[in-house]
């Protein structure tokens, strides 16, 4: 521990890592339990499609902005509030999950329709959302 404390850019240099290996390791768990998904949420590959390529697709276009933004975020402030203001996004974006997300039960803007093809789910069936509109409770 005494070569972090008199060395601490490898201690960043570790941070990364570490961060770059639990984002990786977060991406991977889609694939690696795929089949078990698609068992058990009742996925079939037309809908497991949609939840790989919605995920893979945020890690594309963060791949095509993040080379003109941080290069004009260490030209202009500094390398140091390139990480500071991409970080900031990374707090932001938690803010408005913690803000955005409720569970179905919960949700103030969840559709009853929305709701009994959840709660069907949740179940063990698989409905469309006009099947379970149908069945609703008014």
């Amino acid at each position: 521990m005494s070569f972090l404390r008199t060395h601490l850019r490898w201690g960043v240099v570790a941070l990364l890592f570490f961060t770059a290996l639990l984002n990786n390791l977060d991406r991977m768990v889609l694939s690696v339990l795929a089949p078990t998904l698609k068992e058990s949420l009742s996925f079939g590959d037309v809908e497991y499609s949609y939840v790989v390529a919605v995920f893979s697709n945020g890690n594309v276009l963060g791949s095509i902005i993040a080379p003109p933004l941080v290069a004009f975020l260490s030209l202009h402030l500094g390398w140091r509030w390139a990480f500071g203001i991409t970080g900031g996004l990374g707090l932001v974006l938690w803010a408005v999950w913690r803000h955005v997300y409720h569970s179905p039960e919960n949700h103030p803007r969840l559709t009853e329709e929305e709701r009994a093809v959840i709660e069907a789910d949740r179940a063990g069936g698989s409905r469309s959302c006009a099947t379970a509109a149908e069945t609703a409770a008014p």
